[in-house]
């Protein structure tokens, strides 16, 4: 099981909001000290990475 608390939740809601429109594939990567997602476009044109620290 995985729970994440952020200090502003409204940050993972961007994250989604901003990419939900573009991408088909998503690889998320969660360890002990933090969350990374690489987010690639049905096109295979764009590429987002995104890492998210523990703190």
């Amino acid at each position: 099981m995985f729970e994440a608390t952020f200090a502003k939740s409204s940050l993972f809601k961007h994250i989604i909001e901003a990419t939900k429109e573009l991408v088909t594939d998503v690889n998320i990567e969660l360890t002990e000290s933090d969350i990374n997602f690489s987010i690639m476009n049905s096109s295979h044109i764009a590429l987002i990475s995104v890492h998210l620290n523990k703190e």
